[in-house]
């Protein structure tokens, strides 16, 4: 989940043939071993600009190895919260 602190279950169940929101935020906290908020929050302590995209983008491809879905995902969570609407 997008909280401070590591998840305790499983992934939200998704529909068939597609990726929910959650796997996604799953996946990163997985590969980077940090949740996904911490990522964020590191991208602004190194002093880049965390109200941008693509600033955040690049910290998290250069920093973490984040490819470029895996780190919308967490753009989308930082500027407008942790689920998404159709």
């Amino acid at each position: 989940s997008w909280a401070a602190e590591p998840r305790t279950s499983g992934s939200l169940p998704a529909e068939e043939g597609s990726v929910s929101f959650q796997a996604y935020l799953d996946t990163i906290e997985d590969e980077a071993d940090l949740v996904p908020r911490l990522l964020v929050d590191r991208v602004e302590e190194k002093g880049y600009d965390a109200s941008s995209a693509s600033t955040i983008l690049e910290a998290l491809a250069q920093d973490h190895g984040l490819g470029r879905g895996h780190a919308m995902v967490l753009v989308h969570a930082h500027k407008k919260g942790s689920t998404m609407t159709p």
